[in-house]
């Protein structure tokens, strides 16, 4: 993230360390991570009500200045699409990564 995530103001979400096909989930943060597969913690789901996802390495987050925004949380997670080091192609029909969680609220 490269700002401050408040109302009025913009900020980014990047991927960094991508090996494969990038995907980007928005959404509410999991309580409890869940485990996707065997692996540790290159495969866990963060995210757990996804509001949004793209095939990009990044996103720009425009916040209406509007002070009801203030408290929101929302959360981002990469996935690493082909990427290896985390499950296998046995769930998605590709292996893939995950990244850790970011839980921004805004201020």
């Amino acid at each position: 993230i490269d700002q401050v995530p408040a109302v009025g103001h913009d900020f980014t979400v990047s991927l960094t360390d991508l090996l494969g096909f990038p995907l980007l989930l928005v959404g509410q943060p999991a309580p409890t991570p869940v485990t996707l597969c065997g692996t540790t913690n290159a495969c866990r789901q963060g995210v757990s009500t996804i509001l949004t996802s793209l095939f990009a390495p990044s996103m720009h987050v425009v916040v209406p200045g509007d002070p009801a925004f203030v408290g929101i949380v929302f959360a981002f997670q990469g996935v690493d699409l082909g990427a290896g080091g985390g499950c296998n192609a046995s769930l998605f029909g590709v292996p893939f990564r995950t990244t850790d969680t970011l839980v921004v609220t805004l201020r």
